[in-house]
């Protein structure tokens, strides 16, 4: 594990920074081949007035009053044989870690005297001959009831050393026709409505088929968030995309050779 720990203090004039790097890497089997991940993890705090950079194993003790401005904790996996993908993961975390804290810090204290929090972690991992696929899900806290959770999928050639969109997944099992996203669009919408209105997990109600209509639109977008899981794939749809906060994250699954089935 490669554990790096950031804290920065501010007073009235003068930023410290205090940097602690610890190695180690652990080796382990998953899906029949055997590779190296290490697991980057990054908390900082920004501090007002007073601090005390007291840290223990990533957790921070902070004592005299001082107030938080926003926190990182961000892990994601390294792999050994594919710089690559290491490059991509890279710039993608680096990007939102430096976009929330630059949000954060750009908010006044008496507009938002709340604790801002940034946590990124991986889904499981599917690992084969050709591909690399999984999740980073980013959730982010600014305010509010609740925070927001995202999803950034990372779906890997291993021979193109590329990441595949959905149409170029599918265009690899066979024929794609022309219409392929709306196929997809009624199969998720047909899915979805057996999955949240039939069972009963919301309400039998006009304007609850009208937001999953809505999010389930044939437009490449609606249905970028997906993995590859052996012969199928997995789409999933993020909060308030096809039902309101409390219905989690719905998903629909659909074999790789979906079209040549129908």
């Amino acid at each position: 594990m490669v554990k790096l720990i950031s804290v920065i203090g501010k007073t009235s004039s003068l930023f410290l920074r205090y940097t602690f790097l610890i190695p180690s890497r652990k080796a382990f089997s998953m899906n029949r081949h055997r590779s190296f991940f290490a697991k980057l993890t990054v908390t900082m705090l920004v501090l007002y007035a007073s601090f005390s950079p007291l840290i223990a194993d990533g957790d921070a003790d902070i004592t005299g009053g001082a107030a938080f401005k926003y926190s990182s904790e961000i892990n994601y996996p390294f792999f050994q044989n594919e710089p690559q993908l290491n490059n991509l993961l890279n710039k993608k975390v680096a990007h939102i870690a430096m976009q929330f804290q630059k949000e954060a810090l750009a908010v006044e204290d008496d507009e938002a005297p709340y604790f801002h929090e940034l946590k990124i972690i991986p889904s499981d991992i599917y690992h084969n001959e050709k591909v690399i696929s999984f999740f980073l899900f980013s959730h982010e806290y600014t305010g509010g009831a609740h925070g927001m959770v995202y999803l950034i999928p990372f779906n890997y050639n291993k021979k193109t050393k590329k990441l595949m969109s959905l149409k170029e997944v599918f265009k690899s099992a066979g024929t794609l026709p022309e219409n392929w996203l709306i196929k997809i669009s009624d199969e998720a919408r047909r899915q979805l409505l057996e999955e949240l209105v039939q069972s009963s997990v919301l309400p039998d109600e006009d304007w609850i088929k009208e937001w999953i209509y809505r999010g389930t639109e044939p437009i490449e977008e609606n249905f970028s968030a997906f993995t590859i899981e052996d012969d199928r794939i997995r789409i999933v749809f993020g909060p308030y995309q096809v039902a309101g906060f409390a219905a989690g994250m719905p998903e629909i699954t659909l074999p790789l050779n979906f079209f040549q089935q129908i």
